[in-house]
């Protein structure tokens, strides 16, 4: 998929539409993830992200969809276990974990 491509989906609609349902689903499993091995840093930034998440969809809904647009698979015909993997997948760095977290 060429950028433009991938930059009028992340723009279109209906795709952030089905990344809403996406980060909401996302948000409801981590915020009652256990801490389990994540570090203090970790876990208090994935948690950060899943309330904002919950509170204000829309505040999130373009970073999200830039980032999984990144992912050249995905295109509007993705199913959507697919957006969601890809959502699952990039929480982290959404949320500000790095490395040294």
């Amino acid at each position: 998929m060429a950028y433009i491509d991938q930059a009028n989906l992340a723009a279109d609609a209906t795709f952030q539409l089905r990344l809403k349902v996406a980060m909401a689903t996302a948000a409801t499993q981590i915020a009652g993830e256990a801490k389990a091995q994540m570090s203090d840093a970790v876990y208090a930034k994935r948690q950060a992200l899943a309330a904002d998440v919950l509170r204000q969809p829309a505040k999130w809904v373009e970073s999200f969809a830039w980032a999984v647009t990144s992912n050249a698979a995905i295109t509007a015909a993705s199913l959507d276990s697919d957006i969601q993997f890809t959502v699952n997948s990039m929480w982290s760095d959404i949320a500000g974990v790095t490395g040294t977290d």
